[in-house]
């Protein structure tokens, strides 16, 4: 069985602090990076763990997630997931967790945002359509945000 379920993730167990600290490193061009939940300083960098062409070809990949969620002068990039919770010792076919993970970059302004919502009130959905549009309403007030304090 672990051979089938780890074929679409269900054996990789993330926190969403992990998530977003892989997502942190892969911004931060492959540099390993100490999360924080508020970022008042340049970051510090530290141990590479990836070459730069392996991060930019899984910023491209990452890129076409999101690409139908544009945020004006901005890249997002992320990865979406949709998994069934566990209920009774089986998964459940209408108890999910939604999540997408990703950053949003212009020149050297990048965030990372880690979303995720338990269950939906619709049935047969995708992380695509739950959380994927909550991380690009994250994203759009983030970048105008941004915009607001270069004014």
């Amino acid at each position: 069985f672990t051979l089938t379920v780890m074929s679409f993730g269900y054996e990789f167990m993330w926190t969403l602090l992990q998530l977003g600290r892989f997502m942190s490193t892969i911004s931060n061009g492959g540099h390993i990076v100490k999360p924080k939940i508020l970022v008042d300083e340049p970051v510090v960098r530290s141990e590479k763990l990836y070459s730069n062409h392996a991060i930019e070809s899984t910023k491209n990949v990452l890129e076409k997630v999101l690409e139908s969620f544009p945020v004006k002068g901005y890249r997002l990039i992320g990865k979406t997931g949709t998994a069934r919770m566990m209920r009774m010792r089986e998964y459940s076919t209408k108890d999910h967790r939604f999540t997408c993970a990703g950053m949003i970059e212009s020149g050297d302004y990048k965030r990372v945002i880690v979303t995720f919502v338990l269950n939906s009130k619709k049935s047969h959905l995708w992380a695509r359509q739950v959380a994927a549009p909550l991380f690009h309403r994250v994203a759009k007030r983030v970048a105008y945000h941004e915009l607001g304090h270069q004014r």
